[in-house]
């Protein structure tokens, strides 16, 4: 069996098995997306006191359900390079039918506004190819959603129970995560300078993790696709 697996022929499958575009991740993510474009289009409130017209917090409800169900599904969205990128590509589209509703008619907004959870996924498709194995997936899941939504829960309880007449400052929460840093960008704009940094570092850190990824696979003669 082992000669069998070192054939050219199920080398050649197994290349074409990493490459082929998966269904269910694909229709998975874009369910997701296309969910939370009708909750805004059907002008869904989400609080008593929710802004009209709802569609306005198009935006921020298409970063939420991006932020969080990236952190919670990249081992399954990035099982293989062609839906990676196939996943990667729809998300900038997704956030801007979102602007769209929202009425965002400035360009450069509505740039940064899209490449902002794309940046975000193109890290996680790095990690789901540094991380091998279950568990080590798991683990990876475990701290994504921890950043993803602890950062949120403790911006929110800041902005809450904070001191009394001072306004939640968005641009200075760098190390809250990818959410506190969409909802910045979205409010603060694009020009704040801090609403890049959190976001900056985690790239830099998964370009090191996948050179480190890919070395050890080049020296031990394993696959370096995304499995």
């Amino acid at each position: 069996m082992s000669q069998a697996s070192s054939t050219p022929l199920a080398k050649s499958v197994d290349a074409h098995a990493r490459s082929a575009v998966q269904f269910w991740p694909v229709f998975a993510w874009l369910a997701l997306n296309m969910l939370a474009l009708l909750a805004a289009g059907l002008h869904v409130p989400f609080s008593a006191r929710f802004i009209v017209p709802e569609e306005q917090m198009a935006l921020h409800e298409i970063y939420c359900v991006q932020m969080i169900a990236a952190a919670m599904l990249f081992p399954f969205l990035f099982r293989t390079f062609s839906t990676t990128v196939l996943v990667v590509m729809v998300t900038p589209l997704c956030v801007q039918l979102a602007g769209v509703l929202a009425a965002e008619s400035k360009f450069l907004p509505l740039v940064c506004d899209c490449a902002y959870p794309t940046l975000w996924l193109m890290g996680l498709a790095v990690w789901a190819y540094v991380l091998r194995g279950e568990k080590a997936r798991m683990y990876g899941v475990a701290v994504a959603l921890l950043w993803v939504v602890g950062g949120a829960t403790v911006a929110y309880l800041e902005a809450e129970f904070g001191a009394a007449g001072q306004g939640f400052n968005w641009s200075r929460h760098l190390a809250l995560g990818p959410l506190v840093g969409g909802m910045a960008l979205l409010e603060a704009g694009p020009r704040a300078g801090t609403v890049w940094a959190g976001l900056g570092i985690f790239l830099f850190l998964s370009v090191l993790a996948g050179v480190w990824r890919w070395r050890r696979s080049a020296r031990g003669g394993g696959s370096d696709g995304l499995v």
